[in-house]
This record gives structure tokens, C-alpha cells and sequence, in this order.
């Protein structure tokens, strides 16, 4: 639906201006209303419609003058154009200065007055649309928790002063892992298309790997406060800068609130060449567990000699969570695909076939 068009409301107690210049401007194809005081017109005014005032400066009762001050009061959005009979230099300065759009003495050409209205209205259309935004805006900031509402406020304060991470260290915010760097082309996601329900589904249970060998952590815990994960940078960042070792007591890790772990399964997993996997917790309450970096294994996935580990990105829930060897945390849940791929999962680009507890290709 297209907007109204803008009103010309006329003000003046002369009752020749009221008739001749609303034929006038009608005839030119202005929607115009007028009114003989500045009363009559604020009994009928709604602020909601778009449109410019010409208004005499001197009438009885409340002056022009003290109509502009109302309007600037109440926030108006409605451009004006004095027009009088005996003004002066004092008058018309004190009307500009209170944003009147122009100060113009009787008799003045019909076709000045239509060029500062057509101005006029083009203003308050302008106005109204940026109410609107702003209107808009400040919805949208009232749906913001307390907390966001001042990440945002303070980010307005310090525009382009202070990094993301210099904001969460003033508004003590830890992030709970590190930053990444993606540019335009960088792949950071896969899609599966599923058609009508999965055929022929099967699962694996899977449980935690705590055991220690040759003195090397069960897993990886995220550090806070850690520098900038470049994606193109393969192999390009020191993983103890990034990485936290895990190392379990008594056979246990505890999981810390909201905390980004990277485990590895005690068992070894394979995907047949006509099948995929999705990992899936077996209690939702628990946490969650994805396969490594992907959240579903490709076809053939742990097909080589010696097998392939599930590692699993773990994120526990909202209170401190025990691991123990051997304890079932997930399940690969199996379909079958529509064909098998002509390379199936495992060639000599992969980071991940053979694996046991690894990070990602970017870390070394």
C-alpha cells in the first residue's frame, strides 16, 4: 500500500487567504485543509499525517509563534512556512531559528510559495521515514536483554575505538572460545538433502575414550581470551595457544558450563560408501556432542586399516558434568543415501581418516 499524500494545512484568520489559496494549491494537485486559528487547526490535527503547515505569523489568540514552538515541543513532524502581512527582519529571524522552512511577506508569488511547499512536504516525508527507522531501531533495542543493550550502548560510545575483544575484556565478558577470521568464498558449511523419511536406519553407541596413552591428554578444552583463528591458515597456529590440554583424574573429566571441549570415542567407527552418519547425544540434557567439525560423517569415513575415531566437538549444558571412561555419551545414527559418491570419504587430501583424539587442520 502506497503512502497518503502530504497535507497542506493552511492557518490564517484572513478568510480571503483561506479560500483562494487552497483553490489554488488544489489546482496544482495539493490535498490542502484550512483553518481560521491556531486552535480550530489543533482540535483537528493528527500527528500521524505526513504534510507542511503555511501559517500567518499574527493571529489572534495563540500567535504562529507560539503554534512553531507547540510543534518543535511535541515533536511534530511538520515542516512550516510563515506567511504575514507586517512582519519584519526580528520576526523572521526568530521564526528560522525555530526551523521554519521559510518566512514569506504578503503578497508573495504563488509560484515561490509552491516551491518551499513542495520543499516542505519533501522534508517531512524524509522525517516521517526516518521516525520510522528509528522507531524500528528502538524496538528492536527493547527486545535485547539487559546485557546486550549495554554491549550496544557502549559500542555507540567507542565507534571503531576498541576490538570485540578489548569490549569484552572493559564489560568483563569472557567469549568462550576464539575468534575466527572467514572471508567471501571460505566453505564453512555442507548441505544434506533428505527426501521423504531416512530408509533403512541403523545406529552406533558411543562412548568416551579417558584413557592415557604415551602421557598424551584425553581431549582438548577451548581457551577464553585466545588470538585469531585465520581459516585459510591451515596448520598455521600453535595449538597450545589455542588449546587447553585435558588430562582426567581418577578416570573423570568435568565438564565446565558452556565450555567447548574437543574428545575423542572409545570406539572405532566406520561409514559404508552408500551410507552417512549423523551423531546424536543419547540424553539431550547431557550436552552436546557432534561429530568432529561436521556434525555427520561422510561415506566412507573409517574404512581404513586400523579404523577411525568419532571426535566429538562437547559443549555441556548449564551446570558441571562428569566423564568417564567408557561412559555412552552419543550415538551415529546411519542412512542410507540416495547413491554412492564416485570418491568416498578418505582420500589422500583428508585430515581426519585414521584419526584419534585430533584437532582441526588449522592447528599444529
Amino acid at each position: 500500500m502506497s503512502d497518503p499524500d502530504p497535507v497542506v494545512f493552511v492557518v490564517d484568520d484572513d478568510q480571503h487567504i483561506r479560500t483562494s489559496l487552497p483553490r489554488a494549491l488544489r489546482m496544482r494537485g495539493f490535498t490542502v485543509e484550512a483553518y481560521e486559528s491556531v486552535q480550530a487547526f489543533l482540535d483537528a490535527y493528527d500527528e500521524n499525517r505526513i504534510g507542511c503547515l503555511v501559517l500567518d505569523y499574527g493571529m489572534p489568540g495563540m500567535s504562529g509563534l507560539e503554534l512553531q514552538e507547540h510543534i518543535n515541543r511535541k515533536g511534530y513532524l511538520l515542516p512550516i512556512i510563515f506567511i504575514t502581512g507586517h512582519g519584519g527582519i526580528p520576526e523572521s529571524v526568530q521564526a528560522m531559528k525555530g526551523g521554519a522552512v521559510d518566512f514569506l511577506e504578503k503578497p508573495f508569488r504563488q509560484s515561490v510559495l509552491v516551491e518551499r511547499i513542495e520543499t516542505a512536504c519533501k522534508m517531512a516525508a524524509e522525517m516521517a521515514e526516518a521516525a520510522g527507522r528509528a522507531r524500528a531501531a528502538a524496538s528492536r533495542f527493547d527486545r535485547l536483554t539487559a546485557r546486550e543493550q549495554e554491549i550496544v550502548d557502549f559500542i555507540l560510545e567507542h565507534p571503531g575505538e576498541v576490538t570485540s575483544k578489548e569490549i569484552g575484556r572493559i564489560l568483563e565478558i569472557s567469549p568462550r572460545t576464539f575468534p575466527i577470521l572467514a572471508r567471501p568464498g571460505d566453505r564453512l558449511a555442507q548441505l544434506r538433502l533428505r527426501r521423504g523419511k531416512p530408509q533403512n536406519p541403523g545406529d552406533l553407541t558411543v562412548s568416551i575414550d579417558m584413557e592415557v596413552r604415551q602421557g598424551g591428554p584425553v581431549g582438548w578444552r577451548a581457551k577464553h581470551h585466545a588470538g585469531l583463528v585465520d581459516l585459510r591458515g591451515l596448520a598455521a597456529h600453535e595449538k597450545e595457544d589455542y588449546w587447553e590440554p585435558l588430562y582426567p583424574h581418577r578416570g573423570r573429566l568435568v565438564l565446565n558450563p558452556e565450555d567447548f571441549y574437543i574428545l575423542a570415542s572409545r570406539e572405532s567407527v566406520s561409514v559404508a560408501t552408500g551410507q552417512a552418519a549423523e551423531m546424536a547425544p543419547i540424553a539431550p540434557e547431557l550436552g552436546e556432542f557432534r561429530a568432529h567439525y561436521a556434525g555427520f560423517s561422510d561415506p566412507g569415513f573409517g574404512l581404513n586399516a586400523g579404523g577411525s575415531r568419532a571426535v566429538l566437538e562437547v559443549r555441556s549444558r548449564d551446570v558441571p558434568f562428569i566423564l568417564e571412561h567408557g561412559q555412552p555419551v552419543a550415538k551415529l545414527i546411519y542412512e542410507d543415501m540416495a547413491g554412492e559418491p564416485d570418491a568416498p570419504y578418505g582420500g589422500r587430501t583428508s585430515n581426519y581418516q585414521g584419526q584419534r583424539l585430533k584437532l582441526s587442520k588449522h592447528f599444529a
